[in-house]
């Protein structure tokens, strides 16, 4: 039995191979919780070659990864500055888990041609990225 067995996390930004916020749901499904995963649906044509090379899903491979630890795992592709996703994702893990116990508030915005930048008019992307899954309410 794991420490969180019966727990329930989201886990934002979870889509990279070589994330935090793949390695931080790994680690809870190794502890026993269940997990909710968001990424932003990023275009395969855009992925890092080492992706690429191992026909990576985005947050479907790291949902299979965690279920291979005997969790659930549901994905959900969402991004954390539109405030509709952030409710969407909230709604989606209650009806599958009934609970939300631990958020881990990964998701990020970074340079890089393989990126998706949300569209933030007059604001910073990465700031906003990084604190608007807090201020949801």
């Amino acid at each position: 039995m794991g420490v969180l067995d019966g727990k329930v996390a989201i886990v934002t930004g979870a889509g990279r191979l070589r994330g935090i916020g793949r390695a931080t749901a790994l680690a809870l499904a190794e502890l026993g919780a269940d997990i909710a995963i968001t990424g932003t649906g990023r275009d395969p044509e855009r992925f890092p070659a080492d992706e690429k090379a191992i026909g990576w899903r985005d947050i479907e491979s790291t949902a299979a990864q965690v279920r291979a630890h005997g969790r659930r795992c549901v994905p959900i592709v969402a991004n954390v500055v539109n405030s509709a996703d952030v409710k969407r994702t909230v709604v989606a893990t209650l009806q599958e888990f009934g609970r939300i116990d631990i958020l881990v508030n990964n998701a990020a915005s970074a340079r890089g041609p393989d990126r998706q930048f949300p569209d933030v008019q007059g604001g910073d992307s990465v700031h906003d990225a990084t604190s608007s899954g807090r201020e949801h309410h």
